[in-house]
């Protein structure tokens, strides 16, 4: 094939973890002989730099939800300047249908990949979200091409099979680069010196700090269990504050530790004892794959359904007894890992970037 396959890549996140994770893991094992991505940002992210360290081309506009005139205006001159073969729309609703528009004007075809099994918001602004859907429901169908989700219970929730006219839905299960999960020792010894963690047993999380994420449980378990129990929290948003006015009025500053963004998760859960994750819905939840892969015992939601892995234990996600007697069980961990047993279950990166490729691919000879 003498032209590469040129893809906008639409939705990345702000924050390093869930979508990002899934769409920057594509693009960092993507064939660059064949394919050509262009990410596209619509909010400051902290993919803008490692984007561009990996040698992508990039575009920064309005968002969508701030000025669609302005988003709609700017969106066309790519589109009309880019020469692209297709766009890769990663979301959980269906509220935005500029840039299908778009696409279909120029002659670009459309690919939805779908993240979520709920729309993540208030319940005033998911209500809204739902009626601008129903709305948008005939249109989306019409001008979609590629149907990809993150897992089962994500497709059923995103797509409505007898609107697809025939379209088959593709599962592209959330993979990550194993290696880098791989248990090290020395690794963690060195951040229990750095965090002064040497005597605890550690607990963590990682996640965004919104209200689905439900991390809220997890504080009220710390406070049931001994205090050598540690409780670890990596990720950003807009509970931040008062996550930390709890630990503050509670008296929680040595048993409860915000960490905010990281760049090194990977050395994190290194560090942690046990992996726990409450939330009260996913579509296909990377960090539970990382956790499992650097070997983790991982508590979960039990409204989780994927990944799916041997040896997790499931929780009510609102029950904080029950989070506290499973935080309760937990000793040192093994010094182990499951990289090599995922590997041999086809679930490393290169898999899912081979099935990512060979989809496009049979799509633009099939044209």
């Amino acid at each position: 094939m003498n032209k590469k396959i040129k893809i906008l890549v639409d939705g990345i996140s702000s924050g390093l973890g869930g979508t990002g994770a899934v769409i920057n893991n594509i693009l960092t094992k993507i064939d660059r002989d064949l394919f050509e991505p262009v990410v596209l940002f619509t909010h400051d992210s902290v993919y803008e730099a490692i984007i561009a360290q990996e040698g992508f081309a990039s575009f920064k506009i309005t968002p969508f939800g701030s000025n669609p005139f302005a988003y709609k205006k700017q969106l066309s001159k790519i589109f009309a300047e880019g020469k692209f073969d297709y766009v890769w729309v990663n979301n959980t609703s269906k509220v935005n249908m500029i840039i299908f528009d778009l696409a279909k004007k120029y002659g670009v075809r459309t690919i939805a990949h779908s993240h979520g099994e709920s729309i993540e918001y208030g319940a005033l602004k998911s209500a809204i979200f739902r009626i601008i859907e129903r709305v948008n429901q005939r249109r989306f169908y019409k001008q979609l091409d590629i149907a990809l989700s993150c897992s089962d219970n994500s497709a059923k929730y995103f797509y409505d099979e007898s609107k697809l006219r025939g379209k088959k839905v593709t599962i592209l299960g959330n993979a990550i680069d194993l290696e880098a999960y791989r248990y090290n020792d020395e690794l963690r010894a060195q951040y229990h010196d750095n965090f002064g963690w040497q005597d605890k047993i550690v607990i963590g999380t990682v996640g965004r700090l919104v209200p689905i994420k439900n991390q809220k449980v997890l504080i009220e378990a710390i406070k049931k269990v001994a205090p050598q129990y540690l409780l670890v929290i990596v990720g950003e948003g807009e509970l931040h504050q008062r996550f930390d006015e709890i630990i503050q009025a509670e008296g929680l500053q040595d048993r409860v530790l915000l960490l905010g963004m990281r760049k090194d998760v990977a050395a994190i859960l290194n560090s942690y004892d046990a992996f726990v994750l409450p939330s009260l819905s996913e579509g296909y939840c990377v960090s539970v794959v990382e956790a499992y892969a650097n070997g983790l015992d991982c508590f979960v939601s039990d409204t989780v359904k994927n990944p799916s892995f041997d040896e997790i234990t499931y929780l009510p996600c609102q029950d904080a007894e029950a989070w506290a007697r499973a935080i309760g069980t937990v000793q040192s961990r093994k010094n182990s890992d499951r990289v090599d047993l995922m590997k041999s279950q086809g679930l490393d990166l290169t898999s899912m970037v081979t099935k990512f490729q060979d989809l496009i691919l049979d799509d633009y000879k099939g044209r």
